[in-house]
């Protein structure tokens, strides 16, 4: 009787290395060295996940995998196989003969095909390479509980067939390990967002060999684009533009302002590229010279962040030109695809600076904590740390609005209301949205009045929206919709809603004083950006 096409058996960390090791071209000694082996084992053991079965799936065509191998690996002088081993993860306990069972008689065996259809955790593809062999990665995420208030709204559902039995990995988005000839860290970071971003928007998502071709389709003479070594921000931007969307790139000195970014793109679904530098600040390093040691430039697709407990602080503006309070400053952690560590690896606003010298000047800047050893590699996991550089954003040409020009005018309400209604704060969440998703919410929306629910779903609306929610006391008290389609300069406010009547109207009163129907508005709110603003309010 020929061999099935498979193989079951009980996890453990050693296991796991071993067939890792056994279906690469890697060492069990080299993969106990790297990060990424430490990620999976920490994860495969957590509550969430606590893996107890294996199935390995031989001969697995990987499309991104075959695509890499016809346009580098097939014309190399050894020969690399062209199949891949996909490895499925299950949180309950069974056998081969129970898996075989299965396969005979999957209606019959109704106790076993739920009982694995129900306890999968995702996969991971192992390439035959030598180096970089995690391929294709979907494994669901850790769930949000008291202490972890996670957010992963990039996430989607991925259907896995094995052998014909349907599995789901109903909250994830797709990893890879960078392949350094194929690919680089930026083009495994744009495969991540675009695994997103392709369902989000209805684009192809390329592979990461295409990516690189696209990335580096006008790179100058002086370098050649395959194997890769790194990809600049103008490349990944040919990339990002040849999916079809929009790069926009935006420089990063604010850590405040950093995460009101983060969180205005996320809460839409939309992964972000982050380029950063890498320090080692290891104890050695730190006593050799004083300064963290610079490790090299990196780039990381953020995919969710974490709630602190705590309430929202006041961020200070630019120029000391006042405070505004963002939920976005809640924000302790944010969650990233990096290559290096593994899928949703931890980097966390601790506070801690990075002190180093550019060119004869000494440098101290805040940073992020990582997963990253220090530059020999021997340093304790956890010593290299994130110099956030640029933030990529990839978004469709329709959106033609930046978060800035909405943050602005929420910036200038905000400074009037402080100084104008006493005993007044607060909180703003300002953040990107879809014309489906803000219907979807605000039909179960319990806190909208039903006429205003009623005329906000049926509402002609574009297709784009900025929403920016004023909270006071954990409540939603009213909000402003823009229209992310426009211009600039164009009438961006769409509808002022009172979620909460009675919170909202000291506004109304306000308003009605500054733009009183018989001598419509003061000079002072007719020349400021927040004028149509109090128009709607004082009609209220």
């Amino acid at each position: 009787m020929p061999q099935p096409p498979y193989r079951v058996f009980e996890y453990s960390a050693e296991a796991f290395i071993d067939a890792v090791s056994e279906f690469s071209l890697a060492s069990a000694e080299y993969l106990n060295s790297k990060v990424i082996k430490r990620y999976f084992s920490d994860y495969f053991s957590s509550i969430d996940i606590d893996a107890k079965t294996v199935v390995t799936e031989y001969d697995y065509v990987d499309h991104d995998y075959l695509a890499d191998y016809t346009g580098y690996y097939a014309r190399c002088f050894k020969n690399y196989k062209r199949y891949c081993v996909r490895l499925h993860i299950f949180s309950e306990a069974f056998t081969g003969d129970d898996l075989s069972q299965t396969l005979k008689d999957f209606v019959a065996n109704v106790h076993l095909s739920e009982k694995i259809t129900k306890s999968y955790c995702g996969f991971v593809v192992v390439k035959p390479l030598p180096r970089k062999m995690f391929g294709r990665t979907c494994l669901k995420t850790y769930s949000s509980n008291d202490s972890y208030d996670r957010h992963y709204v990039t996430a989607r559902s991925y259907d896995v067939n094995l052998f014909g039995i349907p599995l789901k990995v109903k909250n994830s988005l797709a990893f890879q390990e960078q392949d350094s000839v194929a690919a680089a860290c930026a083009t495994s970071a744009l495969w991540s967002v675009f695994q997103a971003t392709g369902r989000l928007f209805q684009h192809p998502i390329p592979s990461p060999i295409e990516i690189t071709q696209s990335a580096t389709a006008f790179l100058s003479n002086e370098s050649r684009p395959i194997p890769n070594k790194g990809l600049n921000l103008q490349q990944m931007a040919h990339a990002v533009r040849n999916v079809g969307l929009e790069a926009y790139v935006k420089g990063i000195d604010n850590q405040d302002i950093l995460k009101a970014q983060i969180y205005a793109f996320i809460k839409c679904g939309i992964p972000i590229t982050l380029a950063i530098q890498l320090f080692d600040c290891s104890e050695s390093s730190i006593n050799k010279n004083g300064f963290c040691v610079p490790i090299g430039h990196h780039a990381v697709a953020i995919t969710g962040y974490n709630f602190c407990n705590n309430a929202a602080t006041d961020v200070s503006l630019a120029n000391n030109t006042g405070t505004i309070s963002l939920r976005s400053s809640k924000i302790e952690k944010i969650y990233v695809h990096d290559d290096g560590i593994g899928p949703y690896a931890r980097m966390e606003f601790d506070g801690v600076p990075v002190k180093f010298k550019s060119g004869e000047d000494v440098k101290e800047r805040w940073s992020l904590s990582t997963s990253w050893k220090g530059v020999t590699g021997s340093e304790p996991i956890g010593s290299g740390r994130a110099l956030p550089l640029n933030l990529l954003f990839s978004i469709p040409p329709k959106i033609r609005v930046a978060f800035e020009s909405i943050f602005n005018i929420i910036v200038a309400f905000d400074q009037i209301i402080r100084n104008s209604i006493k005993d007044t704060h607060i909180e703003w969440e300002i953040y990107l949205t879809t014309l489906i998703q803000y219907k979807k919410e605000a039909l179960i929306d319990a806190s909208r009045p039903s006429d205003a629910r009623e005329i906000a779903v049926t509402g002609k609306l574009p297709r784009y929206l900025w929403r920016a929610v004023a909270w006071s006391d954990s409540k939603q008290i009213f909000e402003f919709l823009f229209d992310a389609t426009d211009f600039e300069d164009g009438a961006l406010l769409l509808e002022v809603w009172a979620i909460d009547e009675e919170s909202t109207r000291p506004f109304v009163e306000f308003s009605s004083h500054v733009c009183a129907p018989e001598s419509g508005c003061s000079d002072e709110i007719k020349a400021h950006p927040v004028y149509d603003i109090f128009i709607r309010f004082s009609k209220m």
